[in-house]
């Protein structure tokens, strides 16, 4: 293997790790929320009201924006892909926000 084949090779591993950095962290609001109200640092009925909603879908949203904002002119695929995530959480967020 040469040397610009295997460059090759690890910009485009670097670009499928970012891609899935952003997907992955689509869901981190449900950990870090979860973890917020199981922990005693909000009160338990946080877990189930209103304010747990909105927060875990603000989270899962500017995580994926924060981490495609910086990394898209990486690659075509980075874009690509958070655009992706992006798109099906404001989508989530309009469904949410109906029911």
């Amino acid at each position: 293997m040469t040397n610009s084949e295997n460059n090759q090779l690890n910009n485009e591993t670097n670009d499928y790790w970012w891609a899935n950095v952003c997907h992955i962290s689509s869901i981190a609001g449900y950990i870090i929320v979860a973890n917020l109200s199981f922990t005693h640092i909000f009160n338990f009925k946080f877990a189930f009201s209103f304010w747990h909603s909105i927060t875990t879908n603000l989270i899962n949203l500017l995580l994926p924006i924060i981490i495609w904002k910086h990394k898209k002119s990486l690659s075509d695929f980075v874009n690509q892909q958070g655009k992706s995530v992006i798109n099906f959480q404001l989508f989530l967020l309009g469904y949410r926000s109906l029911f």
